[in-house]
């Protein structure tokens, strides 16, 4: 009782103590969500200095999709980083605009169809990783429900954080990225041990790791990873099992085997960073 993330004492029943999390929720329009919650919090923190916030004070959370937060929010997100409320933003990275009607986002990774972009595109996704570093993020990471222990770590210590903590949450979409139920956690594990997207946290100023990723000779290929997704049936598909690539897209599955592998390096490189 009295401890993070709002518990309060009410009372005993039956000689047990009974404690309650009251939780609101504000909703609002998709690119405003950092700053939004960034008034809540500064709202709070008055409240609480002028006595008038009985209990601990509240966790403020910012939920956005990577639309909302790194193309039409992008200013909003990096704003609110730079100002180093203490909020934590948890971005779902879905790859699409999902919500109206899956259109290419520039947080796709290379040739993923979309309704846009039917063959998708060679472009390779934002640095928003390198962006939440820059802007001056109190921690940030990325993470999968997948690896259940590291997520769960990653959203105690976004909750803890003092200042803008960033978490960006593997979120395939069955609709949009097109694969079977069932399969959310084996994908999850996929993106991290291919290097797509891998684990990783850093909190500023202090050497950050990358997890969940073997050595590069260990690595599962991509294409297990992209064979399981009808939106890269164009490049491969799953034949009696294995991943078949369509004769004559083997140079862009070496561009995203690339990829995969530079994205780890780069995350490497991130987490040594001063």
């Amino acid at each position: 009782p009295g401890g993070p993330g709002g518990l309060r004492d009410r009372g005993e029943v039956g000689g047990v103590e009974r404690v309650e999390k009251s939780v609101g929720v504000i909703h609002n329009v998709f690119e405003s969500a950092p700053t939004v919650a960034e008034g809540i919090r500064d709202v709070a923190t008055t409240l609480g200095d002028l006595g008038a916030w009985s209990g601990p004070p509240p966790n403020v959370i910012s939920l956005s999709g990577d639309g909302g937060a790194l193309v039409i929010g992008l200013r909003s997100l990096l704003h609110t980083i730079h100002r180093r409320s203490q909020i934590a933003i948890f971005v779902q990275m879905n790859e699409v605009f999902a919500n109206t009607g899956f259109q290419y986002s520039p947080t796709a990774i290379p040739f993923a169809d979309s309704s846009t972009a039917p063959f998708g595109v060679p472009a390779e996704p934002m640095d928003y990783m390198g962006l939440a570093i820059a802007a001056g993020a109190g921690f940030a990471a990325q993470g999968s429900p997948a690896f259940a222990p590291f997520f769960a770590e990653v959203v105690d210590e976004a909750l803890r954080c003092k200042e803008t903590a960033v978490v960006f949450v593997f979120s395939p979409c069955i609709a949009g990225w097109k694969y079977e139920e069932g399969m959310t956690v084996e994908l999850g594990k996929l993106a991290s041990q291919t290097g797509i997207f891998p684990c990783f946290r850093k909190r500023r100023g202090e050497t950050g790791e990358v997890k969940h990723v073997p050595e590069k000779t260990k690595r599962p290929t991509v294409e297990k990873y992209l064979a399981a997704q009808r939106r890269f049936e164009h490049l491969v598909r799953m034949v009696d099992g294995q991943p078949k690539v369509t004769p004559g897209k083997e140079a862009q599955i070496a561009h995203l085997q690339s990829f995969a592998d530079r994205n780890v390096e780069r995350l490497t490189r991130l987490a040594a960073a001063p």
